[in-house]
Parts: structure tokens; sequence; C-alpha cells
């Protein structure tokens, strides 16, 4: 029981890690290396390995091992296909339903963002140790209205770890050049909310989660950028 939970906790770990860019793609993460840094034997080292192979953040590469893929453009586009029609959905739901106090949370959680943000958001210089801190503020807007509307189950599934989308938001907050825009279309959501206007909550979605497809794209093949992306 005690190396089941072992490599659970090794797991989650790693792909903390992989989410935060602190394995690069390309890099080998082999057996040997798992056993010496966590103390295992061979056996659990590769359990871990081949689940992190089957979540999609490593994948085996004859004569070199276990190698972190790159992000996957078109997988990015897709999940935020599939995330602006979901959350289309709930945002027009939680319009009809939601109380005042329910807004009023929504309106909060974009102020502490915002807040956090603010020293940043001029100098684009955005320390690593608070980009998971903005990140969460800003799931925290988004987990409000899915509450409300009582679709928590959904916003789990959509903000688990994915190795595309999730590396992929990483990359355009690090260096706070997404904070201006972010916030802006945080403004622009509660205006919505606050006015009823369901019919234009698509077109604001497909905007604020296809930013960073904008800001990033033009840039996959510069030096900055290429080595996180497949070819």
């Amino acid at each position: 029981m005690a190396e089941k939970i072992n490599t659970d906790v090794i797991y989650n770990e790693l792909v903390s890690e992989l989410v935060a860019l602190d394995h690069l793609p390309g890099e080998i993460i082999s057996e040997n290396y798992l056993c010496k840094r966590y103390g295992i034997s061979r056996t659990p080292a590769r359990s871990v390995l081949q689940r992190l192979c089957q979540a999609g953040f490593l994948e085996i590469v004859p004569s070199k091992g276990s190698i972190v893929t790159p992000i996957h453009i078109d997988i990015v586009n897709q999940y935020i296909f599939m995330r602006v029609a979901v959350e289309s959905k709930v945002l027009q739901n939680f319009i009809r339903i939601a109380t005042p106090a329910e807004k009023e949370k929504v309106r909060y959680c974009i102020a502490v963002h915002e807040s956090a943000a603010a020293p940043y958001m001029d100098s684009g210089d955005l320390p690593l140790a608070e980009v998971d801190d903005l990140m969460q503020k800003d799931l925290q807007i988004h987990r409000s209205y899915y509450q409300a509307t009582g679709k928590l189950f959904i916003f789990d599934l959509l903000t688990q770890p994915k190795p595309d989308y999730s590396r992929f938001i990483r990359l355009d907050i690090v260096g706070g050049s997404n904070l201006k825009d972010v916030i802006g279309e945080h403004h622009r959501l509660m205006e919505i909310i606050d006015g009823g206007q369901s019919d234009q909550i698509e077109t604001l979605l497909s905007q604020h989660l296809y930013g960073g497809v904008r800001r990033i794209t033009p840039k996959i093949s510069t030096s900055q950028y290429k080595n996180y992306f497949i070819e």
C-alpha cells in the first residue's frame, strides 16, 4: 500500500513540475533519475513513467528513453474550442439564474486577481514565484460561476493538468505579457453579466480564451518559443 501512495505522490509532483515547465520538451526523465531522486526501485519508477506517457507528458523514443513531449498547438486550439462551447453555456445559465450575491462573488474574484496582477501590469516582469498564484486567482473567477450553476464536476474536468493546454497557458502568463488583455476581458465579462447580455458571452470568451494563441502563435518559430512546440 505504501508503494502505491508513493507512486501517486511522485506522479503528481512530476505533473506539477512539467506543467510549470521545470522539465522542458526534449528532456529525458529516466528510471535511474527517479530511482535516485526518490529512493525507489525500478518497478515503481517504471510505473510512474508509464502513467506520464499515458497522460501525454512523456513519450518513449527508441534508443533514448522517456522524453518530455513538445506542445501541440493544434491540440491547444481544439481544447479552447471545447472550453468556449462549454463555458458559454455555463455563463449564459449563470446570467439567467445568478443571485446578486453570486454576481458579487465573481466581481470580488476579479478584483482579487487584478490587485495581485497590478504590480506587474506595466513592467511585464512577472516573477516565477507569482505565476502560480495569479493562475489560481484567475481560476477562482471561472470557478465561481461554475459553482453557482452546479457545474463544479465539469470545472474540475476542464481544469485538470493537460500536457498541451496547461503548459501553453503557463508560457502565456510567464513574463506578464498577457495581464492587460486578461484584466480588460475580465472587466468586460462583468459588464456583460451585470447587463444580462447573454448573446455577447461566446464572442467575449472566444477573445479571452484564444488570447494566448494570438499572443504566442506568431512567435512559435522564434528562439524564445521554438523548443516548446512540435514542428
